[in-house]
């Protein structure tokens, strides 16, 4: 009797299990150095010194219940994708065009999202969010 429901539970973990997927995407904004660049995000993030003349952005992102599928399309659509955009402050790094996310099989998907943004040494980093990281080497 006791080997149908540990079966039974074996299944239904191994398909929630199934069910979650992670991926990293990648961006590189172009930037100069002497600029100032504030960063606006509601999402973790970390941040790192690097070369160069361009803002390289590693976007970790985890659905809980969704698959590789669905998560590559929201990727594809652009739900995860940061915006540089110029202001009066200098240069602003966001993610103010995320749209709510989608309904699968009647449940939102459960998403965690962190970043790792590498910012050229001679630019700048203002930050007025909480928990930020900023690690400069």
């Amino acid at each position: 009797m006791k080997l149908p429901i540990i079966t039974s539970a074996l299944l239904l973990i191994g398909s929630l299990l199934a069910a979650q997927s992670s991926a990293t995407f990648t961006q590189a904004l172009s930037v100069k150095a002497g600029q100032s660049l504030r960063i606006e995000l509601d999402q973790p993030y970390i941040v790192k010194a690097c070369k160069g003349n361009a803002v390289m952005v590693e976007t970790s992102i985890t659905l809980q219940n969704g698959g590789n599928a669905t998560l590559h399309r929201l990727n594809s659509e652009g739900q995860f994708q940061l915006y540089l955009n110029r202001d009066v402050k200098g240069l602003k790094l966001s993610d103010n065009t995320r749209r709510q996310l989608a309904m699968v099989n009647g449940a939102s998907l459960c998403e965690k999202v962190s970043y790792v943004i590498y910012v050229p040494e001679g630019v700048q980093v203002m930050t007025e969010e909480k928990g930020a990281v900023i690690a400069v080497r």
